[in-house]
């Protein structure tokens, strides 16, 4: 994270009509019980990253703390929120 990037700061979202369509659905059925309990937390474990707004429109929130540097006009990653290695 650079202090010195002077920018509105917040965290990412994404959001469109085909962010992560079929993501809570797995392509192929489980193969057996212990696969499908793992399907079933990855599924109830992610779904938290996602809502959908008063307009029906999907987000996904990435975890990634965005800057927006309106003089260019350009959104830039500059820190994490959720450590993905633990």
């Amino acid at each position: 994270d650079d202090p010195s990037i002077n920018a509105t700061r917040g965290e990412v979202h994404i959001g469109g009509p085909s962010i992560a369509m079929g993501y809570f659905v797995p392509s192929t059925p489980a193969r057996n019980d212990e696969e499908a309990k793992n399907i079933k937390q990855l599924v109830s474990k992610n779904a938290s990253d996602f809502y959908t707004d008063t307009n029906g429109t999907r987000w996904f929130v990435t975890g990634d703390i965005g800057a927006v540097d309106n003089e260019h006009r350009r959104l830039m990653i500059v820190d994490r929120k959720k450590d993905l290695v633990k």
